[in-house]
Parts: structure tokens; C-alpha cells; sequence
């Protein structure tokens, strides 16, 4: 990898200024990737990447993969990488009047001890004042509708749609093709502007006139960009918790004009009769890579009004999906939950490839016979009223 020094020396100033605060929050916002949330994918797979609905990546790639994936990361980012001069084994220098290249190595070492530099030296009003920057981008990501009356509404996610139907359903015109929707009599004879992981279709989407169209934080934002820009109005949200679910469903019956008094008695219900159990519990949503929920996410919020001793509620770490961790084999063991719940969609395999794994007779949970299998919808993607209560029922009699 070679870089002109004036590019890295912008970049390693940026940086820097980013981590100082300094870096105006807008610039900040447009840099950050898309982060796509496992609530809501209306997809499932064995594979944590599928989850999410990113192609899966092979864990050895040829030298020309490689460098394509640095090449459109380097363009995502807005950053220009330029090969000039031929290829020196000489240490790193700034020879004026020579062109040098770098290699990368020595500019992973300089970056690192760069900014090692920078961010000890950055003070906790400083820490602070950039933490606030970053709450303010996460909460203004979900916007509020513009609108107190539509009448012809499009949803983008099966929840939604499910909502709206209930509020009023005279005001659904249009759904996304979700599996959950296509088996509901009450939808067949909605047209679908969606199909799997593809987009939604722009023109089958105006063809339908909506004065609100609804869709999900990160996975609509680009459908959301191109309609504004067609003067239709649109509503993202983000349903990763019990109070998100009924935040958003007032918000739907504000724009429509409903009463959203019915519904929200409904989901107080699910939470009636909840048993007193603390035992210990592992929630397991994928095999490649194992994926266990904090209580960042639907699954561990969901998990919290049940008084059960979520082990990886705390837990935060890197992983491909926002409130998720990835557990290692001894993570799991180290864990040895009492109760071991088990998300396998359609029978997708996950309980199958788990037991294989060594990890798995060690825990008590199995040895005790105390695993149960879980639907992907309800669990981790909310995906409609029915499969949160069904999910709740469960949990209720596991834990009875």
C-alpha cells in the first residue's frame, strides 16, 4: 500500500481532529458506514453475515480481491491512494524533492503510534463532547413524520406494515415481500414493492401515491433519499427495544390519525403473568460466527422484562451486528448457561451445526436437556404483533 504524504498527512490530521471533537459532527455522520441491524432484516440464514444481509466473506481471498475491497473502502471513505515512484526497501523518510513510497507497514506503525499520541493527550471534556456528537447523529437518525393525516401508506418492513393494518387498514396500499406477509390472508391482496434483499422498486413504489412511505433506520436510507427527492414523505425507524416498538407504533397512529390505545393494551398483555426465574440464559442467533445479544438489542431488551439472567447482556465487543457479541467456543463454556435458547429459521440448520461443536456436551444446559429452538421472527427481528406474542408465550412456559 503507498499513499502521497500530503493524503496521509491530511488523513492522520482528521483523524486526530475526530477523536479531539473538533471534526464538525456533520463530516463525522457522512463518513460513518451504514450500521444495519439484525431487528430488522426480513431475511434469515445459518450465517451471521446473510443476517444482516451483507455478502458472505471468505476468510481467504486472492491478492486482486483484496486489493478491490481496499480500493472501494478507500473510495467509500473519500480518501485517494496514489501509487507513484517504483518500490524501495528504504526506511520511511520526508527527503524533500523525492517521491518515496511508504510501505504499509510503516504507516500502520506511524498511525498507530500517531494516534496512541493523540488520544492520551485528549481530555475528558473533550471525550465527552464527542460522545454527546455521537448520540445526537444516533438519535437524529430516526425521523419523525411530517405528516398527521396519510391515507395511502407504504411499509417497508413486515412490523410496520402489520401496525398500520391494525391502526387502520384501509391506509395500507403497499408492503414489502416478506415471508411473514405473503402467508397473512389479510395482505394477499397488497401489492408487494419488495423482494428479498433487493431494494424496493422507486416506481412501483409511486405508482402507488403514498403520502408516507416507512421503512428502517440504515437499510431504507437510500430508497428514503431518493423519494424526498420525489417530494414523498417518509418515516425511519429503528424497533431494537419494548419501549422503541411502542414509541413507533404512536408514531404511526400520529401520522394516520388513529388511536393506538387498543394496541398498545395488546403488547401489555404479552407481559402479564410473566414467571419469577433467575436462572441463567444464553441466547445463540447464529453458528458462523456464534452471535449472542446484549441488552443493546430486541432480543436482550425482550429478554429483560422476563427477569432472566441474560449472561451476555453486559457484554460489549466487535461484531457484524449492532447489540450483538461474538462468543468464542470458551466464551460459551465459561458461560455454561442453565437455559440455552437456539434461533433456527425455517429448520435452517443452526442447531444442527451447534451440536457438532465441541463446546456442546460440556454445557448444562445441554446435559440437562434444557435447550429450546426459537423462530428468527419475534425473537430477533420483532417481525409482526403475532410473532412477538407467540415468542413471549414461549418464553413464559420455558420459564414456568
Amino acid at each position: 500500500m503507498t499513499m502521497n504524504l500530503k493524503n496521509l498527512y491530511v488523513l492522520l490530521f482528521n483523524l486526530v481532529l475526530l477523536n479531539l471533537g473538533i471534526l464538525p459532527a456533520t463530516l463525522a455522520e457522512s463518513a460513518s458506514p451504514e450500521i444495519k441491524n439484525l431487528e430488522e432484516v426480513e431475511q434469515f440464514s445459518t450465517n451471521a453475515q446473510d443476517l444482516i444481509g451483507e455478502p458472505q466473506t471468505k476468510e481467504s481471498k486472492t491478492l486482486a480481491q483484496a486489493e478491490s475491497d481496499q480500493k472501494t473502502e478507500n473510495q467509500e471513505a473519500d480518501i485517494d491512494i496514489t501509487v507513484t515512484g517504483t518500490r524501495s526497501e528504504r526506511p520511511v523518510k520526508d527527503t524533500p524533492g523525492n517521491i518515496t513510497v511508504i510501505q504499509s507497514e510503516d504507516v500502520d506503525r506511524q498511525l498507530v503510534n500517531f494516534l496512541l499520541i493523540a488520544c492520551n493527550s485528549t481530555t475528558t471534556e473533550n471525550r465527552s463532547e464527542f460522545s454527546a456528537n455521537v448520540t445526537q447523529i444516533q438519535e437524529n437518525q430516526v425521523s419523525k413524520p411530517e405528516i398527521e393525516n396519510a391515507k395511502r401508506v407504504v411499509a417497508l418492513t413486515s412490523l410496520s406494515a402489520d401496525i398500520i393494518h391494525r391502526l387502520d387498514a384501509t391506509k395500507l396500499v403497499g408492503i414489502p415481500g416478506s415471508s411473514l406477509l405473503r402467508k397473512d390472508k389479510r395482505f394477499e391482496k397488497l401489492p408487494a414493492v419488495s423482494e428479498g434483499r433487493t431494494p424496493p422498486n422507486i416506481e412501483k413504489i409511486v405508482a402507488l401515491k403514498p403520502d408516507l412511505v416507512i421503512g428502517a433506520v440504515g437499510f431504507h436510507d437510500q430508497t428514503f433519499k431518493k423519494l424526498k427527492d420525489l417530494g414523498i414523505t417518509t418515516l425511519a425507524s429503528e424497533t431494537n427495544s419494548w419501549d422503541a416498538l411502542i414509541k413507533h407504533t404512536q408514531e404511526l397512529a400520529e401520522a394516520t390519525n388513529t388511536d393506538p390505545t387498543t394496541l398498545l393494551e395488546k403488547y401489555d398483555s404479552f407481559l402479564k403473568d410473566i414467571p419469577k426465574s433467575n436462572n441463567s440464559l444464553l441466547v445463540l442467533v447464529s453458528s458462523q460466527p456464534v452471535l449472542s445479544p446484549n441488552k443493546n438489542s430486541w432480543t436482550g431488551d425482550l429478554l429483560s422484562k422476563f427477569n432472566v439472567n441474560n449472561l451476555t447482556a453486559d457484554l460489549q465487543g466487535e461484531s457484524i451486528g449492532q447489540g450483538y457479541v461474538t462468543l468464542s467456543e470458551e466464551k460459551i463454556v465459561q458461560q455454561n448457561p442453565e437455559i440455552l435458547l437456539v434461533v433456527d429459521p425455517a429448520n435452517a440448520g443452526v442447531i444442527t451445526q451447534l451440536k457438532s461443536k465441541n463446546f456442546w456436551n460440556k454445557l448444562k444446559a445441554a446435559q440437562k436437556e434444557q435447550v429450546y429452538v426459537f423462530d428468527y421472527y419475534g425473537l430477533v427481528n420483532p417481525g409482526s404483533i403475532d410473532k412477538i406474542e407467540e415468542t413471549c408465550n414461549q418464553l413464559k412456559k420455558i420459564l414456568e
